[in-house]
């Protein structure tokens, strides 16, 4: 049971840095300007980005609810 709890612990970390990486990614893409005109490929860049950080928030939550579902 350990073993689950440090690997859990490990997904969350994965997880919570792939989702900052996702973000960082995100900043450069858009600059400082949070509605900037983008090019085509900007903005399939973005909605890809946008996929992944729900892909992983939907991965988080599953790991989440099964540590949860422990305590």
């Amino acid at each position: 049971m350990a073993h689950e709890a440090g690997s859990e612990e490990q997904d969350l970390e994965r997880i919570g840095e792939l989702i900052s990486a996702l973000d960082s990614e995100e900043s450069l893409l858009l600059g400082f300007d949070a509605s900037p005109v983008a090019s085509p490929a900007a903005e399939s860049a973005l909605l890809e980005l946008r996929q992944r950080r729900s892909d992983l928030e939907e991965e988080l939550a599953v790991v989440w609810a099964r540590r949860c579902s422990r305590c």
